[in-house]
């Protein structure tokens, strides 16, 4: 008798990555190194403050050996209210991160703003 194996559907495999927690700080702070060898996908990234006092978050998305700098700086001085949170990225409007590359960012206060998400890491030809 032989038997046929059905095979799961690729967005089945997904798994979603954290991206941790990261408290910002006034100089530029890592909040996501992609792998080496995988695109990573930022489905969500959440801006929160955690004082009383507005602040700002400016994110970069840096490539592999290089730096924050104006020509890679995709969020400008984005407004976080006080004890508020704002998304940076959603289903709407995601990021992707090349392999090797970092997402950064800094604020106005250090520790002020809190940012986190999730996403997924890709790798080869992904089809849906």
């Amino acid at each position: 008798m032989r038997q046929q194996v059905e095979p799961q559907p690729l967005s089945a495999l997904r798994v979603p990555q954290p991206v941790s927690v990261v408290q910002v700080q006034t100089t530029v702070t890592t909040i996501k190194t992609a792998r080496d060898d995988a695109d990573f996908q930022i489905e969500s990234l959440v801006a929160t403050n955690v004082t009383g006092t507005a602040d700002y978050v400016t994110v970069y998305l840096v490539p592999s050996g290089g730096s924050a700098a104006a020509s890679n700086m995709i969020v400008y001085q984005r407004a976080v209210p006080a004890k508020s949170g704002v998304a940076l990225f959603d289903r709407e409007n995601m990021g992707l991160l090349p392999p090797g590359s970092f997402l950064q960012a800094l604020c106005g206060v250090n520790d002020a703003v809190n940012v986190w998400g999730y996403g997924y890491d890709y790798q080869g030809l992904y089809q849906t």
